[in-house]
C-alpha cells in the first residue's frame, strides 16, 4: 500500500469566475445581509491540478477559458517533467473528453482511467473543493468586490475592464494554491481509502 500512495498522482481541472462568491453572510438581528458584487461574471478561469498523497500539490496551471486534449497532454507533460524517471508512476484521472486519447507517456509512467461517477476516489476532487472555498472567501472580501467592477482602475493600468478582471481572478488562484498543502492531501487520501472496501465488494455509493 505504501508504494501506492507513493506513486499515484491524481489529476484534474476546474474552473471559477467573479460569480464565485459566498451565497450568505452575518447581520445584526432585524438586519439584512447586505453584500456588493459584481453584475458581470466573464470568462472562466480554469485551474489544473496534480498533487499527490506524500508531496501534496506536484503541478498546477491556471489560464483563462477551458482545456482541449492538446493542453491538457501539455500538462501532462510538464507532470512528467516533475517525475523522478526510475519511480513507477501511475496518472490518475477521469474519463472527460479532453482527458481521453491521453498521448503515451515515457519511462515508467502508466495511466490510470477512473470510472464515471467516482470521485470519491480522487483526492483532487477534495483539493479543488477546499480551494474553490478559499477562493470564495477571497473574492467575497469587500476590497475585491469593490474594485472588480471599476473601469478607472483598469484604465490607469492601461487595460480593458475584462482582462483587469482576469488579472484579479489569477492573482486570487495564486494567493489561495497554498490551500493544497502535503499534510491535507495525505488526510485526503486516508479519507478516499475508506471508500475502497465497498467499491471492492460493488457495494452502491451515494453522495
Amino acid at each position: 500500500m505504501q508504494g501506492v500512495i507513493n506513486d499515484c498522482i491524481f489529476i484534474d481541472e476546474c474552473g471559477y469566475n467573479i460569480w464565485t462568491a459566498r451565497s450568505y453572510g452575518r447581520a445584526r438581528t432585524g438586519e439584512h445581509a447586505y453584500r456588493q458584487v459584481s453584475g458581470q461574471r466573464g470568462r472562466n478561469v480554469t485551474i489544473c491540478l496534480a498533487v499527490s498523497p506524500t508531496n501534496g500539490l506536484v503541478y498546477h496551471t491556471a489560464r483563462i477559458g477551458g482545456v482541449n486534449r492538446q493542453l491538457f497532454n501539455d500538462f501532462l507533460g510538464e507532470v512528467r517533467r516533475r517525475i523522478n524517471p526510475n519511480d513507477q508512476t501511475f496518472l490518475v484521472f477521469d474519463n472527460a473528453p479532453a482527458h481521453r486519447n491521453a498521448d503515451c507517456l515515457r519511462g515508467r509512467i502508466e495511466i490510470k482511467m477512473l470510472p464515471p461517477y467516482s470521485l470519491f476516489l480522487k483526492i483532487v476532487q477534495q483539493a479543488i473543493s477546499a480551494f474553490k472555498s478559499a477562493i470564495k472567501a477571497d473574492i467575497s472580501r469587500p476590497d475585491i468586490q469593490a474594485t472588480i467592477d471599476d473601469p478607472d482602475e483598469a484604465q490607469r493600468q492601461g487595460i480593458p475592464l475584462g482582462e483587469y478582471r482576469q488579472r484579479i481572478l489569477l492573482e486570487a488562484s495564486q494567493r489561495n494554491m497554498n490551500t493544497i498543502t502535503a499534510a491535507n492531501c495525505a488526510g485526503w487520501y486516508r479519507f478516499i481509502q475508506t471508500y475502497v472496501p465497498r467499491c471492492l465488494n460493488r457495494q452502491h455509493i451515494e453522495g
